[in-house]
């Protein structure tokens, strides 16, 4: 059974603004970042399995579409039923 998991993905950018916050305001700009996510190399961090609602990254739920399944199937069908239910990971 497929397995759900939590990577970061980190880069450093060079940005050229007039102050801090404008750097900020290009470095948060979706343009930018698309950009960013197409032009640089993406450290990949270390895979860490997720079991419960509370595991998942900020502006992550249950109604989001996880990477690499079949683009229709939300978290909340993926999630173990136990785990869903009682708030405990499932016991190996």
């Amino acid at each position: 059974m497929e397995k759900l998991y939590r990577i970061e993905l980190t880069t450093v950018i060079v940005v050229v603004a007039n102050s801090a916050g404008d750097a900020l305001d290009v470095a948060s700009n979706t343009s930018t970042q698309r950009d960013v996510v197409r032009d640089e190399a993406l450290e990949t961090g270390y895979p860490v399995e997720i079991f419960l609602p509370c595991e998942l990254p900020d502006g992550w739920d249950g109604d989001c579409i996880p990477y690499g399944g079949d683009g229709n199937t939300r978290l909340a069908e993926l999630m173990t039923p136990n785990a869903k239910v009682s708030g405990v990971p499932p016991q190996d």
